[in-house]
């Protein structure tokens, strides 16, 4: 019982970084103009982008970041930045765009840094050095696979919301996405400045 309480636990702050809220409005809006099968493609990229990150930062990690000379600030600032320019390219780009960039949408950004991305490695980091792996990775795939029949319920989203719904969706999502850039941006600096 107290392994089943402690697994919540543990599969609570893992829900609230993945944030499976804003990753369907993500995911709908990146891939409102693919067909059913083409979505399940992206959902299918997206789930083993994250799972494949998510595991390997929990037993490479360090060992990679300490050998490439990076920390968390560096990745919250690289990850912001790929978030800033994707947001941009949807807000201001041409339709001929958003088909070209949604052929790997899937890998990034949803995979990465959306999904996996600073406050999913931090949580898991704590979620090791607290419960060890075997917790923290049972933790991260069940939270995965929330997120994944979250994703996977896109596609009923998107019909009950239409083209137009969608395309306002994908608007607002782009805005908010761009703001969530800037403040992983400036938190990655400030941390840099004040250490």
């Amino acid at each position: 019982m107290a392994t089943l309480s402690t697994l919540a636990f543990a599969i609570l702050p893992l829900l609230i970084a993945l944030d499976p809220a804003a990753a369907v409005s993500v995911y709908l809006s990146l891939t409102r103009r693919l067909g059913g099968r083409e979505r399940l493609i992206v959902l299918r990229d997206t789930i083993i982008t994250a799972l494949v990150l998510g595991f390997a930062f929990m037993f490479l990690g360090a060992l990679i970041f300490r050998a490439l000379g990076i920390d968390e600030n560096d990745f919250k600032i690289g990850g912001g930045l790929i978030l800033l320019v994707l947001s941009l390219s949807d807000l201001v780009g041409s339709d001929r765009a958003e088909r070209t960039m949604s052929t790997h949408v899937g890998i990034v950004p949803l995979g990465t840094p959306m999904i996996i991305g600073p406050a999913v490695l931090a949580s898991l980091t704590i979620l090791q050095n607290q419960h060890g792996n075997l917790l923290a990775g049972t933790a991260f795939l069940i939270t995965i696979s929330l997120l994944a029949a979250a994703l996977a319920a896109g596609g009923l989203i998107a019909r009950l919301m239409g083209e137009g719904g969608l395309a306002a969706m994908s608007k607002i999502v782009s805005i908010l996405l761009a703001a969530f850039a800037v403040h992983l941006i400036r938190a990655g600096v400030t941390a840099i400045i004040t250490s």
